[in-house]
């Protein structure tokens, strides 16, 4: 049905189309994966930090995965010094590799690791009970926003910063081409400081949220009728 338009994550995603021409309906809808609601047996859990990476065979800003690792694991050993409970969070099996890299580089090779692709439900209440975030893996970054964590977004390409700005987190993300420990650190305390953002960023979930659910009826209708 044509007249349902394009759906859209985000507001860059919308700019691209309009650059290159499109001038149909678009609808900015945000990540179908912001419908997963917060556990209601998952507890926060002060002090933890869950930090998922990938390995983008290159591709990230700046072409350095190395440089990302290396960035990665001066932040687990200071957060581990400041006495932090700090886990690496696998979202699909071949980031296990990565995980164990930043660990020992880290110096902290015996680190809790998630392995939340083996059901989606490990890694929603991994997140769910986390302080923060730090995720180069988008859909980390999605499901903290998903539950309510604070979370510092590495941007490795456009699409992780189109959904930080689409619940008006945009400050929350920094490029893989411009990491360093300090400024991590730095972030991340900054995120964890700014409440008036954090409400920002539930108040646009939940309006995304009811979004989807009209979204979901509009297309169930078009496919019934």
């Amino acid at each position: 049905d044509a007249s349902l338009g394009v759906w859209l994550r985000g507001p860059r995603s919308e700019q691209t189309l309009r650059d290159a021409g499109y001038i149909g309906r678009l609808d900015v809808i945000g990540d179908p994966a912001l419908a997963i609601a917060r556990p209601d047996d998952v507890e926060r859990r002060d002090g933890r930090v869950v930090i998922s990476a990938l390995d983008t065979g290159g591709t990230c800003w700046g072409g350095d995965d190395g440089a990302v690792v290396s960035a990665l694991a001066g932040v687990v050993a200071h957060l581990v010094d400041e006495g932090r409970d700090v886990a690496l969070l696998s979202a699909h099996p071949k980031d296990d590799r990565v995980a164990i890299d930043v660990m020992r580089a880290a110096g902290h090779p015996g680190l809790e690791m998630i392995s939340a692709y083996r059901g989606v439900d490990v890694g929603v209440a991994a997140i769910a009970e986390a302080a923060l975030v730090i995720a180069e893996r988008l859909h980390a970054t999605v499901l903290a926003a998903a539950t309510g964590t604070p979370f510092v977004a590495i941007e490795y390409r456009p699409k992780v910063r189109d959904f930080a700005e689409s619940v008006g987190a945009g400050e929350w993300v920094l490029r893989t081409d411009e990491l360093r420990p300090d400024v991590l650190v730095e972030r991340a305390g900054d995120v964890l400081a700014d409440r008036s953002r954090q409400q920002t960023v539930a108040d646009a979930v939940e309006g995304f949220r009811s979004r989807l659910r009209t979204v979901s009826e509009e297309l169930r209708d078009a496919l019934e009728g």
